[in-house]
């Protein structure tokens, strides 16, 4: 409000470049120059400001921001700002309802061991779900991630179960082929060792022969 004795009693102490902050101010400490005056913006739909919006006040008050009950700022964002001659207002946003995803049944038919502790998330925040161990999703994952944008989108979400891990198959071609080469490395010894036996008993053979013929020969 531009100065106005007839309204502002103590704006007979200030000059005709001085305004008061509000209506109806009669303290000369209220009386200050235009240029330091900052009017606050329009606030948004689910957000309140405080001080009011298009009151008047100092320029770099702090305005305050706070968001109706299932709504907040973007993730990330410190909502409170300074007043100043383009200052905006930040928007409230629905938050993303997650409460459905952290649900006994639900972890349970989905392989679910652990998730954000939070049932609510901003716009922007980023949720997640762990598999149980020896699990993972159709994508290979032991995490699936997704981040609140709204909550139509949300609701709609249908998270992929984590799913048992199939065995590997390089472990499964390695067991088999450890198994081939134990295989024939017993096979093999088993060969030596057979042929160790018969050239033994081919040996006790030459020898008893031999001795039949000593034998024979002396006779």
């Amino acid at each position: 409000m531009q100065w106005n004795p007839r309204r502002v009693r103590a704006c007979t102490l200030c000059g005709n470049e001085i305004r008061t902050l509000n209506e109806g101010a009669d303290a000369a400490a209220d009386c200050i120059n235009p240029a330091q005056v900052c009017t606050v913006p329009n606030a948004y739909q689910n957000t309140i400001l405080s001080p009011l919006p298009r009151s008047l006040t100092t320029l770099g008050t702090v305005v305050t921001v706070r968001c109706a009950e299932g709504y907040s700022t973007e993730f990330g964002i410190n909502p409170d700002f300074e007043c100043s001659a383009n200052s905006i207002a930040p928007v409230c946003h629905q938050m993303c309802d997650v409460s459905s995803f952290m649900t006994t049944t639900f972890k349970d038919e989905h392989n679910i061991v652990e998730t954000q502790s939070s049932e609510s998330l901003k716009r922007g925040e980023a949720g997640y779900m762990t598999c149980k161990d020896g699990h993972k999703t159709p994508m290979n994952l032991e995490r699936f991630n997704y981040t609140c944008y709204n909550n139509a989108d949300i609701a709609a979400l249908d998270p992929p179960k984590c799913e048992r891990d199939p065995p590997n198959a390089a472990l499964i071609v390695g067991l088999v082929l450890g198994a081939v080469i134990l295989l024939l490395l017993m096979l093999m010894f088993y060969c030596i060792k057979k042929s160790k036996r018969v050239n033994g008993t081919r040996r006790d053979i030459d020898a008893g022969t031999g001795r039949s013929a000593d034998a024979s020969t002396k006779l």
